[in-house]
């Protein structure tokens, strides 16, 4: 029974240690994530200025 119990236990702070590391795999990944969206929306706002662009030389053009 103490053998049983001492296992458990070395099971019980394994799995602590895992799901520990688990959250900070995952809060790295959220940051990565922020990152990456902000990213994306300042490539989405150079695109939106480019086509604006085109649209006003294209404008030009044809007067």
């Amino acid at each position: 029974v103490i053998e049983l119990g001492r296992d458990l236990d070395a099971v019980t702070l394994q799995i602590k240690e895992e799901r520990e590391i688990a959250r900070e795999k995952i809060q790295k990944c959220q940051l990565e994530l922020e990152r990456f969206r902000s990213k994306v929306t300042e490539l989405m706002a150079t695109m939106k200025v480019s086509q604006s662009s085109k649209t006003t030389s294209k404008f030009e053009d044809q007067k």
